[in-house]
């Protein structure tokens, strides 16, 4: 797996290696099939999400504490 920015589980690749092709099938195309998960393209939207809400739960309650609670000045 190969990690890159807001990866939060690595990223997939496809390693193709061929021997002994001839020459009529050189430059045809080649069709892959597989199967992405629903999750797996929310996912990235979900770990940004969260992140942003974590740092405005932290500022309020940062802010909550630091200023002297309730009652405070």
């Amino acid at each position: 797996m190969h990690k890159t920015f807001l990866d939060s589980l690595g990223r997939t690749a496809i390693k193709l290696s061929f021997e002994n092709v001839v020459d009529e099938k050189r430059g045809t195309e080649l069709v892959v099939v597989y199967e992405y998960p629903r999750f797996a393209g929310l996912r990235k939207v979900v770990v940004v999400a969260v992140g942003v809400l974590a740092v405005f739960v932290f500022r309020v309650v940062g802010g909550y504490i630091f200023s002297g609670g309730i009652g405070g000045k």
